[in-house]
């Protein structure tokens, strides 16, 4: 689909900010679903150079990829989820229980980015989601899990905006205030990229980076950018594409023949406990 500019509260956004389409493909292959990333970046092209004479992202203009094993899934970090919806009161003590006890595996406190980094990557609900940088860890993990294989799955694409005046630094500013659990507040607000420093394997692994949003029971395809002011805002234009179901296990296949699967994505010894059987199980198919 072509894309139109609008501009709203100073934020230089697509419109619609929303979109979806398929990943239709003449027979399962990666080359014919890399097509549709190509095109999109086509697309980009013209409507980057409109908004800006030096952009930044000259060749890829900030495009990450989410996977999620069912289409029918929001675009909703763990904390808000149907099973977890936790409070911000909550959602503290989880991490600040995630920052003490993992002393015994550190040898020393993680700092607050550290603890929500390690969190999300150990399955920790809160109001992170991943992304990549590379489109086919979000493919295979849009494909990935065999009790799955009868729904269609999704890749979820996000563009960046443009300029990077706004983008936070993770180094220096804090995630939250906490000194008494009655006024621990998160700090950050609105909807930002996060790009992580590797505290873990996976994170490098997956070329990870997260979205951060202030408000984790509301899916990101549901902010506005009217009510947005651009240092709170860093989404250009968000897409999703459904992943038929037909094709899924034909695309782990491939995937993995290309060094993609869940044993390279989780590179310790869940991913070797999980990763070899599920490798096993592909050269069968």
């Amino acid at each position: 689909m072509k894309i139109s500019i609008a501009k709203h509260a100073g934020i230089s956004t697509a419109y619609p900010y929303y979109s979806e389409g398929l990943v239709e493909v003449n027979g399962p292959q990666i080359e014919n679903f890399l097509t549709h990333v190509r095109d999109l970046k086509k697309d980009l092209k013209d409507v980057m150079e409109l908004l800006l004479e030096d952009v930044r992202h000259a060749n890829d203009y900030g495009i990450y990829f989410r996977g999620q094993n069912r289409a029918c899934l929001s675009l909703l970090p763990s904390a808000g989820r149907l099973g977890y919806a936790y409070n911000k009161d909550q959602e503290r003590n989880l991490l600040h229980r995630f920052r003490r006890e993992s002393y015994g595996h550190y040898d020393r406190l993680l700092t607050d980015w550290e603890t929500i980094f390690l969190a999300r990557h150990h399955y920790l609900p809160c109001r992170l989601l991943e992304w990549s940088e590379n489109p086919l860890v979000g493919l295979f993990w849009a494909c990935y899990e065999d009790r799955y294989f009868n729904c269609d799955g999704a890749l979820w694409v996000l563009v960046r905006q443009p300029d990077e005046q706004w983008d936070l630094n993770v180094f220096d500013t804090p995630l939250f205030h906490y000194k008494y659990a009655g006024d621990f507040d998160f700090l950050v607000k609105g909807v930002k990229l996060l790009y992580p420093f590797n505290v873990s394997p996976r994170i490098t692994a997956q070329a990870c980076i997260f979205t951060y949003q202030d408000n984790p029971l509301q899916p990101l395809t549901e902010y506005h950018p009217t009510t947005q002011k651009r240092k709170d805002f860093d989404i250009f234009h968000l897409q999703k594409w459904t992943v038929p179901k037909r094709f899924k296990k034909d695309l782990l296949k491939e995937l993995s023949d290309i060094g993609i699967n869940f044993q390279s994505m989780c590179p310790d010894v869940q991913g070797l406990g999980e990763g070899i059987p599920q490798v096993e199980s592909l050269r069968r198919h």
